[in-house]
């Protein structure tokens, strides 16, 4: 079992503030950068999940990030100046990648625009980027543990120079702090 199985189980105190940041992020972002740009504004969320939780004490199963940007972007389309969301979501396990498609497809079917791409971030990070092309995205980077290669941060992400591009990276100070700790040994 690997460290992070078992947190789609139950919506964790930190997911609950992450997916409260992200939809309000991704609500002003579309609306400010939407309204200065024709076309879609892109959300890429970098290590999907599954796109729920397990049931709460009540029965419902809970929505993690895609399910959340999903939802957002039905809205936007509504507004009184719509605005296009378009979703680039990557997972890597394929059990969660399987209930992540399953998830998405309803998005999908009602006419959300909704890329799901199966294998590390890494890997499937240029490929959402070429998906998006030209178009203002938000990036959200949420891995298990300390982050990511020092590349993908500083050539991949920092090396775009398209129209709006901003990134939302959670990093787990807890364990920064404790592979420093190795590293001082």
């Amino acid at each position: 079992m690997a460290a992070n199985d078992s947190f789609f189980q139950k919506k964790k105190p930190a997911a609950v503030l992450k997916h409260a940041v992200l939809a309000e992020y991704l609500n002003v972002f579309c609306a400010m950068v939407g309204g200065s740009f024709s076309g879609p504004v892109w959300l890429v969320d970098g290590y999907a999940g599954p796109g729920t939780y397990d049931a709460d004490d009540d029965g419902e199963p809970v929505t993690g990030s895609p399910i959340v940007a999903l939802e957002i972007a039905e809205k936007a389309a509504q507004w009184k100046s719509p605005r296009n969301i378009r979703c680039a979501f990557i997972e890597q396990k394929p059990n969660y990648l399987k209930q992540l498609r399953s998830n998405v497809k309803p998005f999908q079917d009602r006419g959300c625009h909704a890329l799901v791409l199966g294998g590390e971030v890494q890997e499937q990070l240029p490929k959402a980027w070429e998906e998006v092309g030209t178009s203002p995205v938000l990036t959200l980077l949420d891995p298990f543990g300390v982050s990511m290669a020092r590349g993908m941060m500083t050539g991949t992400l920092l090396g775009r120079s398209k129209p709006p591009s901003e990134v939302l990276l959670n990093i787990n100070v807890e364990a920064v702090s404790r592979h420093g700790g190795y590293l001082q040994r």
